[in-house]
C-alpha cells in the first residue's frame, strides 16, 4: 500500500530551517519520507511516536 504525504508551507519553512541549523538531520528525514509513503509507519529505529497536532492543522 502506498500512502499520499502532503507537504504544506510551513513544512517547507520547518525544513529550510532544520538544513540551516541540524544539517546533520536531513539525511534521516529524507531516508523517513519515503518509508512513510511505503509503509505509513517508520522501523523502531527512528523512536517512532504519537505526535499532538498543537498546531490544529488537519
Amino acid at each position: 500500500m502506498s500512502y499520499v504525504i502532503k507537504f504544506d508551507s510551513q513544512f517547507d519553512a520547518d525544513y529550510e530551517w532544520l538544513s540551516r541549523v541540524h544539517p546533520e538531520l536531513l539525511d534521516d528525514l529524507d531516508d523517513a519520507v519515503p518509508m512513510l509513503r511505503e509503509n505509513g509507519e517508520l522501523p523502531e529505529g527512528y523512536r517512532p511516536h504519537a505526535l499532538n497536532n498543537a498546531s490544529g492543522n488537519p
